[in-house]
């Protein structure tokens, strides 16, 4: 598992969770006592955010192992030779306690509770969830050992304003508290969703820069499993919203000037991903025949404006025909329906360099129209069908 994990010590009983998570116990890392009980995030097998120490009190001055637990560390087992134990290593069981953390926000000037303003929940600097405060300017969660949070609370008519709060060290109360102060703001909020465009759910993950193009300034949020971000925008100012992520092409947005009375700007973004498949709408074949109809034209302008607002994209034409006449004939149509799509696009600007054409036959019908399955010609149809696949993106 590579130095990350591994020390000169001991790392021992392994126990990989849902969710990328792998626990183990180590006395070479730094911790309490003997073996303590490690969490490491995985991402294609590597360790690529260090380790972590679970702390008490599922770590003690002794000797901690064997941990096992659910998705979000609710529940769980782990064997320990602390005091406390009957004898020499025992199993002990445990379940989290909320540790309550209420959120109140309020209008600076006059302290009077805000409420319907956002609250956004940034855990170790990535867009957690959005809460809504209630009619006394509250909202609540519960909140995690060994974390760092930040709390932006947003409003309308408002200057976005945020505190930071540590669980790194324990605190024996029950419930805290956290206030946030609000001052009025002829500022905009730009606020939207980042999205996939291959099935439109949220983005998780993707750094999201908004940069101010009249002072260069720039803002950066990490989205959360909700793909939300929100920004504070100064009036009459050009600004540009980038959105990156590893293995999707990075997408850019202009606006212009927001005007003074203009409070909130909403809009949501799509990224393509690496291995991504649509199906292009509309692009049909008449039977036998590979040329591209009037319809399908259309449809493949759209894959043309795609291509040319990403340069580096390389995509892959997948053609695809209905199951009648033999196999050998239907890979040789398909090919060369995916030919002519891949020709119309050449001829507009696109590189044959970018483009692989690749004909499927009737290897992937949608509707069970295969051999022998009597259907109706528009039945058929919807498997004479052209898709594109992304290869590659920058």
């Amino acid at each position: 598992m590579g130095k990350e994990i591994n020390t000169e010590g001991n790392e021992m009983f392994p126990y990989a969770s849902e969710g990328d998570d792998l626990y183990f116990s180590s006395d070479g890392h730094e911790g309490l006592g003997g073996l303590d009980v490690f969490v490491a995030e995985l991402k294609d097998g590597i360790a690529y955010k260090g380790v972590q120490n679970l702390g008490a009190p599922i770590n003690s001055e002794k000797d901690d192992f064997g941990f096992i637990t659910d998705k979000n560390r609710t529940t769980g087992f782990v064997s320990s030779n602390r005091k406390k134990g009957v004898s020499d290593d025992d199993i002990y069981s445990f379940r989290r306690a909320c540790k309550q953390l209420n959120i109140l926000v309020y209008d600076a000037k006059t302290n009077t509770p805000l409420e319907n303003a956002d609250v956004r929940i940034l855990r170790n600097g990535i867009n957690q969830d959005l809460r809504l405060t209630n009619a006394q300017g509250r909202t609540d969660l519960c909140v995690d050992s060994n974390t760092e949070y930040e709390f932006k609370a947003i409003k309308e008519g408002y200057a976005m304003n945020s505190v930071r709060f540590s669980t790194l060290t324990q605190s024996t109360k029950p419930v805290m508290n956290v206030s946030i102060y609000l001052e009025k703001s002829e500022n905009t909020l730009v606020k939207g969703v980042i999205k996939t465009e291959v099935n439109q759910k949220p983005a998780t993950g993707v750094k999201v820069t908004l940069r101010n193009e009249k002072d260069k300034s720039e803002q950066t949020v990490t989205t959360g499993p909700d793909g939300g971000y929100e920004f504070d925008v100064k009036p009459n100012a050009p600004y540009t919203i980038t959105a990156q992520k590893d293995r999707y092409a990075t997408k850019k947005a202009q606006y212009s000037k927001t005007k003074r009375k203009t409070k909130v700007v909403t809009d949501s973004l799509g990224l393509y991903g690496v291995g991504d498949v649509f199906q292009l709408k509309n692009i049909y074949y008449d039977l036998n025949k590979f040329f591209i109809r009037a319809d399908a034209a259309h449809e493949l302008d759209h894959v043309l404006e795609i291509l040319k607002e990403y340069p580096q994209m390389q995509i892959e034409l997948r053609s695809h025909t209905d199951a009648r006449a033999t196999d050998t004939y239907n890979i040789r149509l398909s090919e060369s329906r995916a030919r002519a799509a891949m020709d119309y696009l050449v001829a507009r600007g696109i590189p044959a360099s970018r483009l692989v054409a690749r004909g499927y036959g009737e290897s992937e019908i949608l509707n069970g129209c295969v051999d022998g399955v009597n259907c109706t010609e528009s039945e058929h149809q919807q498997n004479r069908r052209t898709e594109f696949k992304v290869l590659a993106v920058q």
